[in-house]
């Protein structure tokens, strides 16, 4: 190896992690996407059309909810493994001016903007007050019930989502400062994320009743769903130290094993899905919180059916699964996704005023068809005039490019 080949493999290897996620690593994560923002539609739609009540398959309609488990899944996932990479290979912490910057740039604008759609374009919003203005362009509405208006009720799971954002880099600088001295630990990480996850578990005991004495919504808040997340960090923890060199040859046999049963693995998570629909799971609808164990059983069948549907999209890049997610249709339909999510309540309201439809009647299938179609195609103009732009803006902020000798 020449001298200048050794100083560009050395610097390579000193490079500050960028802190975000690379999605052209796992393309069919961008067609999960795309899978769990139709199931979101699908629920609203059902919602909006009388199909919770009504419809013979109401259960099942109701728990398509399980697509934003999906979304935090993916998020976990994606985002904790610039860290868990730095916390392996003893390497710098990632450029929080960085991460904070992107995660900005990505939710930010379009949200804004849909905002001020929901807030001027829905007749049951008016009146709006400031303080409407700023608890959502802050991301806080989440705080009361009262606080979610009508066209933006949706963006609940986005609230929660940007306070993940806040406190993923605490858990982030915790690993690497913690392997700095002792060296890559994979075990204590995952009992670590364990133990996070257990809050989720505990939180629908701690607030009950609140709902009934306050119009507070800790059920809707991130300690309710953190099992999701951590979730996908704990794919990310596997995959980040299957890709070094100390992972055991039995633990390799148990990961090749789960990567050559995609199939088993959807049957799993559509198993446990079904068994969501059960009485088990409680009344219908993620934000009810008159229960605790049902509560906590259902948040954990989401995150178990989620993870064990996430990781053939990662593990099993031969799988017919993951040839169908990463084909570039999908692809390029969880790659608006976000818009898709965003819009579709607005549009989903305009759609039933359209089809002259009152609340709670119409027809299911034809909402859903109809309100995927116009937020698709919405979503591709806001990807292109808004989304883009606004991610080129990304070179504005930069890391440190290596760290010092």
């Amino acid at each position: 190896m020449t001298e200048p080949t050794r100083l560009r493999a050395r610097a390579a290897a000193h490079a500050a992690p960028a802190a975000v996620p690379d999605h052209g690593l796992f393309p069919a994560l961008d067609g999960m996407r795309a899978v769990a923002v139709a199931m979101v539609v699908a629920t609203h739609a059902a919602f909006w059309t009388g199909g919770y009540q009504n419809s013979a398959f109401k259960a099942p309609l109701a728990r398509l909810d399980a697509g934003v488990a999906i979304f935090f899944v993916l998020s976990g996932f994606l985002l904790v493994r610039p860290w868990l990479q730095a916390a392996r290979d003893n390497g710098p912490l990632p450029s929080l001016r960085v991460y904070f910057w992107r995660r900005a740039l990505r939710i930010l604008p379009l949200y804004w903007l849909t905002i001020a759609l929901a807030f001027f374009g829905v007749d049951q919003v008016r009146p709006i007050t400031a303080a409407d203005w700023v608890r959502h362009l802050l991301l806080v509405q989440t705080g009361k019930f009262s606080w979610l208006r009508p066209g933006l009720t949706h963006t609940w799971s986005l609230s929660t989502e940007a306070a993940f954002y806040v406190t993923l880099p605490l858990f982030g600088i915790a690993a690497v400062l913690w392997c700095r001295r002792r060296g890559w630990q994979p075990r204590a990480l995952l009992l670590l994320s364990a133990a996070l996850a257990l809050v989720s578990v505990w939180w629908p005991y701690a607030i009950h009743g609140v709902r009934y004495t306050s119009d507070w919504t800790p059920n809707l808040w991130l300690p309710a769903y953190l099992s999701w997340f951590v979730g996908g960090m704990v794919l990310a923890l596997v995959q980040v130290h299957a890709a070094g060199s100390s992972m055991s040859s039995r633990s390799r046999r148990w990961l090749d094993a789960l990567r050559a049963a995609p199939g088993i693995l959807v049957v799993v998570a559509t198993a446990v899905w079904v068994m969501s629909c059960s009485p088990i799971a409680g009344p219908l609808g993620l934000s009810t919180v008159d229960q605790t164990t049902s509560a906590a059983v259902r948040s954990t069948l989401y995150a178990v059916a989620a993870v064990t549907l996430v990781f053939p999209a990662v593990f099993s890049p031969q799988s017919l699964l993951h040839r169908f997610l990463a084909h570039p249709v999908m692809r390029r339909l969880g790659e608006v996704s976000y818009g898709v999510f965003l819009l579709h309540i607005v549009l989903l309201e305009w759609l039933m005023w359209l089809f002259g439809w009152p609340l709670f009647t119409g027809n299911t299938l034809y909402l859903f068809a109809a309100t995927m179609v116009v937020s698709t195609a919405a979503a591709e103009l806001s990807f292109r005039f808004i989304e883009a732009p606004a991610m080129r803006l990304r070179r504005l902020v930069k890391g440190p490019s290596r760290r010092r000798e």
